[in-house]
């Protein structure tokens, strides 16, 4: 909330910027959701689309209001540059109750987005400006005037995204402003975890591995004892005159065993 005033009258002593991780969109009812965007009232991507598509009505209002401001003789985008148009909560678009602060930092957008420089200087002063409408609407509440409530001020990295600045030099240019704003930025993407199994699950897995080694165990069994009683296959002969002598016929062997008994005898009378 704005800070210009005393304690007593029910504001903080002091503003800050708080940074952390989470959806800007799913912020408190009546908060404020600032975002940064282009003069000529397109939002067609980042975080204006989102809201396009999430705040309908809040974008009639908007462009309604940017209209006033660049449309007339004389008029142009130029006149909105450096300024913010702050949109209440609209009936048309709940349940989501939120205030959109759309601070105009660069005339273009895409290739004809304005150098970084020019965007930290409409920076600085937009979001003046949007201090001012936050401390005025506090004044006239706390003066009995009925106006929708204003909330938490959320903001998301301002100008980080579509128009490249880092938002380190865009925050030296705002965190100087009496006013608590809460930064948040989407978490980084994580790996997708497995499903933890219950206690059922697990004991049943359990067993189902241990069947498992049960059966590859019975099998390698039955391998085993198959190749036990499979007969030694048998050892080939090296020497080839025994494998010619095995191979001859078995009538040719037997003539050639008598012949050698005939010499035997020869022999055996020539020595009596």
């Amino acid at each position: 909330m704005a800070n210009g005033n005393t304690a007593e009258e029910g504001w903080l002593p002091a503003g800050k910027f708080t940074e952390g991780f989470g959806d800007i969109f799913k912020a408190p009812d009546n908060s404020v959701l600032i975002h940064a965007c282009n003069c000529l009232g397109s939002w067609g991507g980042g975080v204006a689309l989102r809201m396009k598509q999430l705040y309908p009505h809040a974008h009639s209002v908007y462009q309604s209001r940017l209209r006033d401001i660049t449309s007339g003789r004389c008029r142009s985008a130029h006149d909105a540059l450096a300024q913010c148009i702050l949109v209440p909560p609209q009936p048309g678009d709940a349940p989501r109750k939120h205030w959109l602060a759309c601070l105009h930092t660069s005339i273009g957008h895409g290739r004809n987005v304005d150098p970084a420089d020019s965007i930290l200087e409409a920076t600085q002063c937009a979001f003046g400006d949007f201090y001012t409408q936050v401390d005025d609407h506090q004044k006239a509440v706390a003066k009995g005037k009925k106006l929708p409530k204003m909330g938490r001020i959320f903001s998301v990295k301002l100008n980080s995204g579509l128009f490249g600045v880092p938002w380190e030099d865009t925050r030296k240019m705002i965190n100087y402003w009496p006013i608590d704003v809460e930064v948040l930025d989407l978490p980084p993407p994580n790996q997708p975890q497995k499903p933890q199994a219950t206690r059922k699950d697990t004991g049943r897995k359990k067993s189902d591995e241990a069947a498992e080694l049960k059966k590859g165990t019975a099998k390698k069994d039955a391998i085993t004892e198959k190749k036990k009683q499979q007969p030694a296959p048998a050892v080939e002969e090296t020497n080839p005159r025994k494998r010619k002598s095995d191979e001859k016929d078995p009538k040719e062997k037997k003539g050639s065993s008598e012949k050698r008994q005939k010499k035997k005898d020869v022999k055996g009378k020539h020595a009596v």
